[in-house]
């Protein structure tokens, strides 16, 4: 899966962070924006993705970096 290709540039960036192991308020505070706006990214996200766990998505956008 090309997340970079089905993901908002915003998104792809609260993904990149997820993924390195940020707290939806480490999310937050790196990009500048509400916690509540970080969970709304990572909301669509997984509607996106088809992932509804965190761990899972992480792992699979971390394996399709390699």
């Amino acid at each position: 899966m090309s997340f970079q290709s089905i993901l908002s540039k915003r998104e792809f960036q609260v993904l990149e962070l997820v993924s390195a192991g940020s707290s939806n308020t480490q999310v937050a505070e790196r990009l500048g924006i509400s916690r509540s706006t970080a969970k709304t990214h990572l909301r669509n996200i997984y509607s996106k993705t088809d992932y509804h766990n965190r761990t899972i998505l992480a792992i699979s956008f971390l394996n399709s970096k390699t």
